[in-house]
């Protein structure tokens, strides 16, 4: 089982503020949509906070995202029952050159899968 941790995938508040800032938000935007204090946004954001499940789903549901992504991505969960979000949520934490790679190897990987007999 692959579980989420601060290794395997960007943090979730790294994650927040970027969802944040995609949608031209403040943390007081945010923290008057989700009711969540914006100091507590703020170290979320900066990692000198954790959040709950409850605090996730506000944010999720205040920013229009996935409820389900963002309780995985701050590590409440197993991606192994989400292998599709997990590839996406490792994808990430890489840079293009890397996603190259990646895709190079799936695709080696793939074509030898499909010439063994099932």
């Amino acid at each position: 089982m692959i579980y989420v941790t601060p290794r395997s995938v960007p943090t979730f508040g790294a994650w927040l503020k970027e969802q944040r800032k995609r949608q031209g938000l403040t943390q007081a935007q945010l923290s008057a949509r989700s009711e969540v204090d914006t100091i507590h946004i703020s170290r979320v954001e900066n990692k000198r906070a954790g959040v709950t499940p409850e605090t996730v789903e506000k944010l999720a549901r205040a920013l229009g995202l996935d409820v389900q992504e963002a309780l995985l991505r701050a590590g409440f969960g197993r991606l192994s029952d989400h292998p599709d979000r997990e590839l996406q949520m490792l994808f990430d934490g890489l840079t293009i050159d890397q996603r190259r790679v990646v895709i190079n190897v799936a695709k080696a990987v793939a074509s030898e899968l499909l010439l063994q007999p099932a």
